[in-house]
């Protein structure tokens, strides 16, 4: 069986929930620019999505409109939402075994980088990893941007490199920068187990199923 050399997570809805301090975020920099609120369901449906693309192309923003909205996100987040995460179970305990097993393990998540390392390190999972990439605050970076730098600065081949993810931005990326993927279903509701794509090469329940491969 095929076995990786680095493994790459996204973090929202893979590593860790932290839909509530999303959604309050999406709230409060709604209720700032003094617009409708969308529904939870809606909310929920674009976590993992470009925080730019969301307000433009979800909440019908213009692009000057859509900035600022992302930049009162960012602040209410860097201040409260950042502690409003929960690791999903036996996360801890698959990262442990793939440090100690000598994997390379990174993060690239379209969450602003500073945001997500105070995310990770709040969780107490920050030192598992040799990378944590996120956006900048232009949001200039795509999925397989982030995926692309993991590859590049850890020096690894892309036939060795693998993304867990668990949205359609996640697997879009890895297609896109030409490495495997892995789709939880214990995230948000993006993939039914057992479903599958062409470039996917399993979906799991549980953290600890991703052993399977590794």
């Amino acid at each position: 069986m095929k076995k990786y050399e680095l493994v790459i997570f996204d973090l929202d809805g893979t590593l860790a929930d932290t839909s509530e301090g999303i959604i309050n975020a999406h709230r409060y920099a709604n209720a700032q620019m003094n617009r409708e609120q969308p529904e939870e369901q809606e909310l929920r449906h674009i976590i993992g999505a470009s925080l730019l693309d969301t307000y433009i192309y979800q909440f019908g923003y213009q692009r000057c409109e859509a900035e600022k909205a992302v930049r009162i996100y960012r602040d209410w987040y860097g201040k409260y939402g950042v502690k409003e995460a929960e690791l999903y179970q036996n996360i801890d305990e698959l990262l442990q075994i793939l440090y100690h097993k000598g994997c390379k393990l990174a993060v690239a998540t379209l969450k602003a980088e500073n945001l997500a390392r105070e995310v990770l390190a709040n969780l107490g999972i920050d030192h598992f990893f040799n990378l944590i990439h996120g956006v900048d605050t232009k949001d200039r970076l795509s999925k397989c941007d982030l995926i692309n730098m993991c590859i590049s600065e850890l020096e690894c081949e892309k036939a060795a490199s693998i993304l867990v993810g668990d949205s359609m931005h996640d697997m879009a990326g890895a297609e896109e920068a030409g490495i495997d993927f892995v789709g939880v279903t214990y995230g948000f509701g993006h993939f039914a187990e057992g479903q599958m794509y062409e470039n996917m090469k399993m979906t799991i329940a549980d953290p600890l199923e991703l052993l399977r491969i590794l």
